[in-house]
């Protein structure tokens, strides 16, 4: 909510930010451009020999970019641990899969390249769970990468200006039939892993958790304009006046 102690300090939003003491490398806004900044953090881990893996996800239509295809062609050669982790939700903001590329499943690419390509139900959580699993083990034993294709759906336009009037009724409605979260909850109560009762305390506990930390950021401090300043190549002195002046 571009607030001054927010972890871009008010310079951008929620997702071009990470937190390297939790291993999340901040985003590059061009999405494919994440694929080759993974391989570099793959080479470093695989130099550290801790067992560490970088995953890298991105959606149907960064995966039709060179950068993609240059940094899994980089992986399978150096048999880099990293996971390419494809969310096609079936749109390229408001391009259908149809008019992006002529093959059913990307995850055929995988092996053109020199590394094992699955695709699994991005709406099932155990499944893309147990395939994310697969390929950590696998990068762990010195295979090299994998690349995973999740089919999911996207349910809202691609930004808040996007009304996603181009997605046809059909395919909204097939989506609101396959929501993960309703899924697996289903899958929980199912097997007696949860019970109606649970999953309502679950849901009040996570509106407190929201609620509160909406009004904390709410409270905070908008950034100093000054620091608009901080980490920017000035190549002459600028004279900056105050409020007062």
């Amino acid at each position: 909510m571009a607030r001054g102690d927010g972890p871009s300090r008010g310079r951008d939003k929620t997702l071009y930010f990470g937190d390297l003491e939790r291993g999340v490398v901040p985003t590059v806004s061009a999405l494919g451009d994440n694929c080759p900044v993974a391989c570099g953090v793959a080479i470093v881990l695989k130099r550290r020999r801790k067992g560490n893996v970088a995953l890298v996800h991105f959606g149907d239509g960064a995966a039709s970019r060179g950068d993609v295809h240059e940094a899994m062609n980089l992986a399978a050669v150096m048999k880099l641990p990293v996971i390419f982790l494809i969310n096609n939700n079936g749109f390229a903001f408001s391009t259908p899969a149809a008019k992006q590329f002529a093959v059913k499943d990307l995850s055929v690419r995988g092996p053109a390249y020199g590394m094992p390509g699955f695709t699994v139900d991005g709406t099932d959580v155990l499944a893309v769970y147990a395939e994310v699993r697969n390929a950590i083990a696998r990068a762990r034993s010195g295979a090299g990468p994998t690349l995973i294709e999740c089919k999911t759906f996207r349910m809202t336009g691609h930004a808040g200006h996007d009304a996603a009037e181009y997605v046809p009724k059909a395919f909204l409605e097939e989506g609101n039939k396959r929501d993960p979260i309703s899924l697996f909850e289903k899958y929980l109560l199912k097997r007696k892993l949860m019970t109606p009762s649970s999953v309502k305390d679950l849901e009040t506990r996570v509106q407190k958790d929201i609620d509160e930390a909406l009004a904390e950021v709410e409270s905070a401090p908008v950034p100093d304009y000054l620091s608009s300043l901080e980490g920017v190549l000035l190549r002459r002195p600028l004279l900056v006046e105050g409020p007062d002046q």
